[in-house]
């Protein structure tokens, strides 16, 4: 990576003053007591450190992760180890799949786990899953009785599926 991809105004302050890239990181960085390197620069909605380069924004993990250990292979992700979204440390930063960054969090105890309609996205209330249920039964052994669920609750026959085989929905 070329070092105009970190930042315009990183890229002025190398030119005025000589320094590298990673000086020019650290300038931007804190160490706290637990060890953190915290990015005191430009950070996302959920507090993520982000550099901006000719109208991109990009990860500083990513890139830090990327001087240490060289370029990640491709979908994966850089993980903290720390859980702290700010810090830039390489030894704090491990490479994984989405999924294997949701199981750390949640064998961390940091997801929440809102389920039904305490969800943002949530399509149906605890009423309807119940009523999807029930009109199943109804016409259990009759051909096209999801697909008929399905059109009468405007989502598609998975859906239907996933709710009556308690694949969605489990909990009720």
């Amino acid at each position: 990576m070329t070092f105009p991809a970190l930042c315009g105004i990183v890229y002025a302050m190398k030119k005025r003053r000589g320094l590298t890239i990673l000086e020019s990181i650290f300038l931007k960085t804190d160490i706290n007591e637990s060890g953190c390197w915290n990015w005191s620069g430009y950070c996302d909605k959920d507090g993520y450190a982000r550099y901006s380069h000719r109208g991109k924004t990009n990860s500083v993990a990513q890139f830090v992760f990327e001087m240490a250990y060289g370029k990640a292979r491709g979908s994966l992700s850089v993980c903290h180890t720390c859980d702290n979204p700010r810090c830039i440390r390489p030894s704090h930063l491990f490479l994984g799949t989405t999924k294997d960054n949701m199981l750390d969090a949640k064998n961390k105890g940091r997801l929440v786990g809102a389920r039904g309609e305490k969800q943002w996205n949530h399509y149906f209330t605890a009423n309807q899953v119940l009523g999807i249920r029930k009109g199943y039964e109804g016409m259990k052994g009759k051909r096209g009785a999801i697909a008929f669920l399905a059109r009468e609750y405007e989502t598609n026959w998975g859906t239907i599926a996933k709710i009556v085989k308690r694949q969605r929905w489990n909990w009720i």
